[in-house]
């Protein structure tokens, strides 16, 4: 290829017009009175060129008929990509692409190869321009297992490096000792008392967590403050804060949700509490939900007296939702 003579903001804009010549090589060759300045910017032009337009997609281990989920797209196993390969599914090595052009990178697990041909009148190692991937982004334990299509083109010849690796091992292992494992109670405490206590301390919450609860039917069920415990043992108001693949946080805040149900009755004649079976369970009304926490604690204040007037055994429980 032999650089006709532009002017450089045609240059810039990529609007440069070349003139082909027969040359097996493939070189490029520049007029001698060119500035070095349109040489470089020439070169960079056509390096970008070819890394976005010239790479073939060879796609190979087209999936068995039953796994292709239309007509109209193919799902294969491996391809490869300008001079690297690229493997799905339970062998894929992790890959990195770029998110944006400040985003952290996206690391992701690639589960299929597609193709926009129907899988009639596809084969293996046949070669487009043009192609894309289905993958889960890791940690898995953060963005569990949703799967989203990214255009191949976003792949990189690059391999990821032994400090990649070990960066990201450490990226999985921070984000998970922030996601929650385990709910702990205590009956409540005075919320005035225990804001002004703790408005200055940085100290650990320490919770006396109980199990179970005796009161006299008729009387209020009390205060109960519900914690959510991470991996790292601390308590928790949100998940971790993770990049979406726009580049941007994203928090997302837990909830408690919690349900009361009578598994026991009282039976007079026998002087025992008898235990009522699935079918016979009464729920107390719909159940509640806290989304907020005052100082890590989702409070759920007392309850009525005219809930508990039958005596007998009631199962609390709460679950963890917002994740």
């Amino acid at each position: 290829l032999c650089l006709v003579k532009t002017a450089q903001k045609e240059l810039e804009a990529e609007t440069v017009k070349w003139h082909k010549e027969d040359k097996e090589d493939g070189t490029i060759d520049f007029d001698e009175d060119l500035p070095r300045e349109i040489k470089n910017l020439s070169a960079q032009w056509i390096k970008k060129c070819h890394d976005l337009y010239d790479k073939e997609i060879t796609f190979s281990k087209k999936l068995p008929m039953p796994q292709q989920p239309d007509s109209k797209t193919t799902l294969f196993g491996e391809i490869k990509y300008g001079r690297t390969s690229y493997v799905a599914g339970k062998d894929s090595d992790i890959v990195k692409i770029r998110n944006g052009r400040t985003g952290p990178d996206i690391y992701l697990e690639i589960e299929a190869f597609i193709c926009d041909e129907s899988p009639k009148s596809m084969e293996d190692n046949q070669s487009f321009s043009a192609g894309s991937f289905r993958a889960m982004r890791l940690p898995l334990e953060a963005f569990g297992k949703a799967k989203v299509d990214y255009p191949i083109n976003r792949l990189s010849s690059e391999t990821i490096t032994a400090e990649e690796k070990a960066e990201y091992a450490d990226k999985v292992l921070q984000i998970s000792e922030l996601l929650p494992t385990a709910l702990a109670c205590r009956e409540g405490k005075d919320r005035h008392q225990e804001r002004t206590t703790n408005r200055k301390s940085s100290a650990p919450i320490v919770v006396d967590e109980i199990t179970e609860i005796s009161i006299v039917a008729g009387e209020f069920f009390p205060q109960i403050d519900v914690y959510v415990r991470a991996k790292s043992g601390e308590f928790i108001e949100t998940t971790a804060q993770v990049g979406d693949d726009d580049g941007k946080k994203q928090k997302k805040y837990l909830e408690v949700q919690g349900k009361i149900t009578l598994t026991h009755i009282w039976d007079a004649d026998t002087g025992v509490y008898k235990k009522m079976e699935k079918s016979e369970k009464i729920d107390m009304g719909p159940g509640w939900t806290q989304t907020k926490a005052v100082n890590k604690a989702f409070i759920f204040d007392k309850l009525d007296k005219d809930v508990f007037i039958q005596a007998g055994t009631y199962e609390v429980t709460y679950t963890l939702g917002g994740v």
